[in-house]
């Protein structure tokens, strides 16, 4: 059978021959709507389906839809949603969401990222979360966490929180200097590294109270805090 072109199905509903009735004509397009490509549009687009994934029962299906959805025209209409999704029980579903937000860089998102990054129970899912603040420019809620990170009793997150003022640009960590300094004092080994570091970050702002802490760590018992602060005044000097 030879396939129906427009122009004999034009014929057929505007010009319907003898004994054809025009009601067969107009069945005809509609099944031509729904079968031949590219003679109807899709009542079910991509984005639409991705969009309706959202809500999927299962997790794998959510963080799937927020990774399609990142890279498909229109994916910004996700962010409300995915803003919502920063607090899913899934931690691939948390991140996915992140990298959606992250990419669109909606203002509304930066508030919730920032809770993320500071209170979110899977370190991974933390570290994504201030890298996407980072990336994203805002970084004053960024060295706010990581002051955060610092001033707290967790030693895990003193150190991330001291890591994290070292990716910043030079000066930046100005206003973590005393929480730097106090944990140069009291910190473990790897804290005090980490510190030493990042306040060498300081360049012409760093004060005297640093360079003299930064002296005493150069001279530190333990090699890497030792190491840390002598790379530390040499930054501070060039």
């Amino acid at each position: 059978m030879t396939p129906s072109t427009p122009k004999m199905i034009n014929s057929l509903i505007f010009k319907p021959s003898a004994g054809t009735s025009p009601w067969t004509g107009l069945l005809i397009a509609l099944l031509c709507a729904f079968l031949l490509p590219g003679c109807g549009k899709s009542t079910n687009s991509k984005l639409d389906l991705e969009l309706a994934a959202l809500d999927s029962s299962t997790a794998g299906e959510r963080e799937t839809a927020l990774l399609h959805l990142k890279d498909i025209a229109g994916g910004e209409a996700a962010a409300p949603k995915a803003i919502k999704l920063l607090k899913d029980d899934s931690a691939g579903v948390r991140t996915a969401a992140i990298g959606l937000l992250a990419k669109f860089k909606t203002p509304e998102a930066l508030t919730a990222l920032g809770s993320l990054a500071a209170n979110d129970p899977d370190e991974g899912v933390q570290g994504e979360a201030m890298a996407a603040l980072l990336g994203m420019g805002a970084t004053d809620k960024y060295i706010e966490v990581c002051i955060a990170f610092v001033n707290g009793a967790d030693a895990g997150k003193q150190s991330i929180g001291a890591n994290g003022l070292q990716q910043v640009d030079e000066g930046v960590a100005e206003a973590a200097q005393d929480a730097l300094l106090a944990r140069l004092k009291d910190g473990s080994a790897e804290v005090r590294s980490q510190c030493a570091y990042a306040l060498g970050n300081l360049g012409a702002k760093a004060t005297a109270e640093t360079k003299t802490a930064l002296e005493a760590a150069a001279k530190d018992a333990d090699k890497d805090v030792a190491e840390a602060g002598k790379a530390a005044l040499e930054s501070l000097n060039q």
